[in-house]
């Protein structure tokens, strides 16, 4: 059994420290980068990443003694052109972290979603989204996304939103009721004429979600 709780304050140690144990470690980019490879690493760049997310909206899905099995790191932000911030790139400490960044900022620039949904000011992003493996095809991500949408609705936001780095997390968000609006294979995200990242198959495209509420 397993209970479905939105984040406080309280949690974001924790929510920290199964991130990094579950997702990061296996994440396709972070492992073809080397990046974030071990619970004990220090990543100071994604720990304030995290730190600036948690808890907003976020969602967490805990079994009977209270441990951490899935996670959806989320909440609203402005559907606008944010530009390049080239303050965020120069205060990247980890040269890994900064094509993570890199790569958010050149996908932002082709999708162009603020154009795509021109009547809508704002969007529900799921930031990451990680349930414990042992915990798996038990319910607990649809669970999850459920009181996502509830969350949405009650700030009367009617976009939700999920960028997918692996090949599986794009299944999962299909099988969710999500629509593709951007999709790009990695070795055609270049900068200077080079590829940022390019992780092993079958992870090879860079795709966005969206799903409309209402």
């Amino acid at each position: 059994m397993y209970s479905v709780s939105r984040v406080t304050q309280s949690d974001v140690e924790d929510i920290m420290k199964f991130m990094k144990r579950i997702f990061f470690t296996s994440e396709p980019l972070c492992t073809t980068v080397g990046y974030c490879q071990s619970e004990s690493e220090e990543t100071p760049d994604m720990d304030d990443f995290l730190h600036s997310c948690l808890p907003d909206e976020s969602i967490q899905a805990k079994d009977g003694d209270g441990n951490i099995v899935g996670v959806l790191i989320c909440g609203p932000v402005p559907l606008l052109n944010p530009g390049v911030n080239l303050n965020e790139l120069k205060s990247c400490r980890s040269p890994k972290y900064k094509k993570f960044v890199q790569m958010m900022f050149l996908r932002e620039m082709i999708l162009e979603i603020w154009n795509v949904y021109p009547n809508d000011d704002r969007v529900f992003e799921i930031k990451l989204a990680c349930t414990d493996p042992k915990w798996r095809k038990k319910g607990i991500m649809n669970a999850l996304m459920k009181e996502a949408e509830n969350a949405a609705k009650e700030l009367n936001i009617r976009l939700m939103r999920i960028d997918t780095t692996s090949a599986y997390s794009a299944k999962s968000a299909e099988r969710l009721g999500f629509k593709c609006v951007f999709s790009r294979a990695y070795k055609d995200l270049t900068l200077d004429g080079k590829p940022l990242i390019v992780p092993a198959p079958p992870h090879v495209e860079d795709k966005v979600f969206v799903k409309e509420l209402y």
